[in-house]
């Protein structure tokens, strides 16, 4: 029995050990390039709600197995039509620019309430849905809150891609598929945005202005999702780093060559990782007419040492303040698309909105417990013998950050440390 004991402790131990991030990145680790945004708007038959607008279905599998959609939509008799390939009519749309597709309470004083409910839902997409929706809560009026009894409510459920209802439905079970491959914060994202009543930013009219479509590298049958539509744009710019804005790779055939690359910078990564960005919010709020919130987009690079047990599994959380006040905590996270993030020797580059608060004269960071949160007005303190504990504490050593450039020093942290740092 003590031998068995021994070894049982032994094993554990190597799993632990195991269990650590090692390995260091050779690189700066940008996940961004190699994100696939949903690659398609198609609905088949099966799927087709009232509309309009129809349906948007975003499976991330091989383009080639999706079927063509089956409504169009009439901008001049606001009717969804059914889809005639042979005459090849063209689908109208855009942000919902009929009232009644717009969640009520959108042209009131107050805050947008949206009923739901978690279906079956991988524990991956619940992981990243709860938070998402509650940072969606704090940077606009769009406030989900658990169903009490209402007819209509959203339903967020696995299944096959992703997929979501633009805008709203009155008294209607509004289903919000994510399957297998949609379970990150970017998707569950760029889904929610669809159930708000928004589609996809390369389908505005002015979109030549600002990237080039290389239809030769279309695969055949797809050239209309290049087709450029009628969309309310609610007067903000062409957006080529939206949520609702597709990878340069998508629908690309077997040339190997970008569908579309930005004007001027044909290195320019198309698309979002994981975050609604500072357009996307702006257009959130106008569209619904919340209360004016202004919001400044920041590059934000995390330096974790290249040492021994140096990396992290913890959460990391970033705040500023600046001349014009101070920012709320935003979690830095690649959102589940990026891998085991802030391992040792890793730079890692994030792009996210915060609370304009003018020039930054201080940045904060706190390390969480995984899933725990935000942290919350007070510091939380540990005990000095938790610190010592070898496996007990999640420590991270940050070799830096750097905010729009500026450089700032790390230092070592452990779950439940708040720190200012300082320039370098």
């Amino acid at each position: 029995m003590a031998f068995l004991l021994k070894e049982l402790v032994f094993l554990t131990i190597v799993a632990m050990v195991f269990s650590f991030p090692w390995k260091p990145y050779e690189i700066v680790h940008d996940p961004q390039e190699d994100f696939p945004l949903p690659l398609n708007d198609g609905t088949g038959d099966s799927t087709v709600d009232e509309g309009p607008p129809e349906k948007e279905v975003d499976p991330l599998g091989p383009v080639g197995t999706v079927t063509k959609r089956a409504l169009f939509y009439d901008s001049n008799d606001g009717d969804a039509h059914h889809f005639d390939e042979n005459k090849k009519t063209r689908v109208r749309r855009g942000a919902v620019t009929n009232s009644k597709y717009l969640w009520p309470g959108y042209n009131t004083p107050g805050d947008v309430y949206i009923p739901y409910v978690i279906g079956g839902v991988s524990s991956d997409a619940k992981k990243w849905l709860e938070p998402f929706i509650k940072e969606l809560a704090d940077d606009t009026c769009i406030k989900f809150r658990p169903r009490s009894g209402e007819p209509g409510y959203v339903k967020f459920v696995s299944g096959s891609g992703c997929s979501s209802d633009i805008g709203y439905r009155p008294n209607k079970i509004q289903e919000v598929v994510l399957g297998p491959g949609c379970q990150y914060k970017g998707t569950i994202a760029h889904e929610i945005m669809h159930l708000l009543g928004f589609y996809h930013e390369q389908t505005r009219l002015d979109r030549d202005q600002y990237i080039t479509v290389n239809f030769a590298n279309i695969q055949n049958g797809f050239e209309g999702e290049f087709t450029t539509r009628n969309q309310n744009n609610l007067g903000i710019p062409y957006d080529r780093k939206s949520i609702m804005q597709y990878t340069g790779n998508s629908f690309a055939n077997s040339a190997g060559g970008k569908t579309m690359v930005s004007k001027g910078d044909a290195n320019e990564v198309l698309g979002q990782l994981a975050n609604m960005n500072d357009k996307d919010l702006d257009k959130i709020n106008k569209l619904y007419t919340c209360a004016a919130k202004k919001f400044k987009e920041h590059t934000i690079v995390l330096k974790t040492k290249d040492s021994w047990l140096a990396g992290t599994n913890g959460d990391v959380y970033v705040r500023f303040e600046g001349t014009q006040g101070k920012t709320r905590w935003r979690q830095i996270t690649y959102g589940g698309k990026g891998g085991d993030e802030n391992e040792r020797g890793a730079q890692e580059k994030h792009q996210l909105p915060f609370k304009d608060v003018g020039a930054i004269s201080n940045v904060y960071v706190a390390l969480r417990k995984p899933g725990e949160g935000p942290p919350a007005n007070k510091r939380s303190i540990e005990t000095a013998e938790k610190r010592k504990r070898f496996f007990g504490s999640n420590g991270w050593t940050l070799e830096g950050v750097r905010v729009d450039g500026k450089e700032y020093k790390g230092g070592d942290f452990y779950e439940g440390d708040e720190e200012k740092l300082q320039p370098q």
